[in-house]
């Protein structure tokens, strides 16, 4: 249960992603501390992407990839090619269960020429003072990682030390954008707010936009209440 799925725009069936290709990485590499890991309500674990999921991790789809073909894969694309990193699992681990920052680089020179959307719940504050090193350092050269949040005074924290962050909300939030208590703008995700319309090939906001604003995403998928109750 060790394999990389990596699915090009010509195959992709996500119709929030649009025509653009996408990569899942094996559950073993979540942050044990997310709180949606372990049936705690996260989206890529709910049918049918989990299905899929499964299949690219226990190497029986045909877009199950080792890690070095991964890169391989990623290398190979055309300039500008959009590219959505992680639709199901996050950044390898190294043997001390924090991120594997030569990997993270690794994928980030390989992206190198590509447009990419990159989300991750390890967060650079919890025993690895390199990852957040390691994200700042990336950034410049277009691998902009954004890092999960459940609050928006994580939000102002991380968007003060020039980390890129977006934020979980309750399925039940209406606003569309609002303002942090630190004056960080928040907005939710457009494909949410036009049901569907706008496609992350379309927006790319989560690849580039202003410093000062985290993008927030609203509980959804058949878990949907589990999730809810992480912010009861």
């Amino acid at each position: 249960m060790a394999n990389y799925g990596f699915v090009p725009a010509s195959d992709t069936r996500n119709k929030k992603l649009g025509h653009m290709a996408y990569i899942s990485a094996p559950a073993s590499n979540c942050d044990d501390n997310c709180p949606f890991n372990h049936g705690g309500g996260c989206y890529a674990a709910n049918p049918p992407f989990s299905w899929i999921w499964g299949k690219h991790q226990s190497g029986v789809s045909r877009h199950s990839v080792s890690y070095p073909q991964m890169l391989t894969s990623v290398r190979q694309m055309p300039r500008d090619s959009k590219l959505r990193f992680f639709v199901g699992g996050d950044f390898p681990k190294n043997g001390t269960g924090s991120v594997d920052c030569i990997k993270a680089t690794q994928m980030a020179k390989a992206s190198i020429g590509k447009k990419t959307i990159i989300f991750t719940h390890h967060q650079p504050w919890s025993g690895n003072g390199a990852w957040g090193a390691t994200i700042r350092n990336l950034k410049p050269i277009g691998f902009q990682v954004n890092v999960s949040c459940e609050s928006e005074q994580q939000v102002d924290a991380y968007i003060a030390d020039g980390i890129d962050c977006v934020l979980t909300v309750p399925s039940t939030e209406t606003r569309k954008q609002w303002r942090t208590a630190g004056g960080n703008r928040v907005r939710i995700c457009p494909n949410q707010v036009t049901n569907g319309a706008v496609t992350c090939e379309r927006c790319m906001l989560c690849n580039s936009r202003p410093d000062d604003m985290a993008i927030a995403f609203k509980g959804h998928g058949t878990r949907v209440k589990r999730f809810d109750q992480h912010f009861n």
